[in-house]
């Protein structure tokens, strides 16, 4: 049903948007869009949107930790 495509979408175009995960926001911006007009997405928006939410992942992965700057910023005097 595309009242619940789009309510997911919306919602993990939120939690992208609070992540500032800005390519997997607009993909979902363009789902959610998409799913108001009752066309559901393709294969192909599908997995750009996993690769992106995977590429995502890994680079806040590499970020430095908020515990690792805390430790920094105390060893600063």
């Amino acid at each position: 049903d595309t009242k619940a495509l789009k309510d997911l979408a919306h919602a993990l175009k939120s939690m992208c948007s609070s992540a500032g995960a800005l390519r997997a926001q607009l993909l979902c911006d363009e789902i959610e869009i998409n799913a108001e007009a009752q066309i559901w997405p393709n294969e192909a928006q599908i997995e750009q949107l996993k690769q992106t939410i995977v590429e995502t992942k890994e680079a806040m992965n590499r970020r430095p930790s908020i515990s690792g700057l805390r430790n920094t910023a105390s060893n600063v005097q």
